[in-house]
């Protein structure tokens, strides 16, 4: 399915390193802004990303690079402690033709919200049903304070093909640490390819 929103113009690339798993794959990139760019500009520029708003200003600047318009939005709700609000995200991508993916940031970016893992899990659903891809910054997601949980893509995805953007760093101990190291990104074929992006 990703190929079918594919730009014409990339060239194949050689994953830098394999994961495990067959359905997935590992790129190096110079950092999450290299990373996201990279992601964005592979796609058609008649197809479209669904951004939250408000959204993390790479994301945004790279989909509006991409495709030369303004970015087409759901609102994370500030009455509801900024939960996104998937009524209108459903009926938006129900609406264009031209939507292909649902950017979601976890937690989000700038507004710190935590997603249940019930939202994620009806953002998946919404995905599958009008077969879009799901783009998951997850950047900081094991950096949650306050006894808050989340769900990471990789545990809800299924067959629904997606990008997630993940820190991974651990100290002497082997314990991930809260601050910039190796970074990836998730991107696949069937499932999940992941995209690994060094953070200097």
């Amino acid at each position: 399915m990703l190929k079918k929103y594919a730009s014409s113009s990339r060239k194949e690339t050689t994953p830098e390193a394999e994961l495990r798993s067959p359905k997935m794959t590992s790129y190096f990139f110079n950092g999450l802004g290299d990373a996201i760019a990279r992601a964005y500009s592979s796609i058609r520029v008649d197809a479209r990303i669904m951004l939250p708003e408000p959204t993390y200003s790479t994301h945004l600047l790279a989909e509006v690079l991409h495709a030369s318009y303004p970015p087409n939005t759901y609102r994370m709700n500030p009455y509801d402690n900024w939960r996104p609000d998937l009524k209108e995200l459903e009926r938006k991508v129900r609406s264009s033709n031209s939507v292909v993916g649902i950017l979601v940031i976890n937690p989000d970016n700038p507004t710190g919200y935590v997603h249940t893992e019930e939202d994620l899990r009806k953002i998946v659903e919404i995905a599958k049903e009008y077969e879009l891809m799901l783009i998951f910054d997850e950047i900081y997601l094991n950096m949650l304070y306050n006894g808050q949980e989340t769900v990471a893509l990789a545990d809800i995805i299924g067959d629904v093909p997606g990008i997630s953007m993940k820190v991974y760093q651990k100290n002497t101990h082997g314990r991930e640490q809260d601050a910039d190291g190796w970074r990836f990104i998730m991107l696949t074929k069937t499932r999940l390819l992941l995209v690994l992006s060094m953070q200097y």
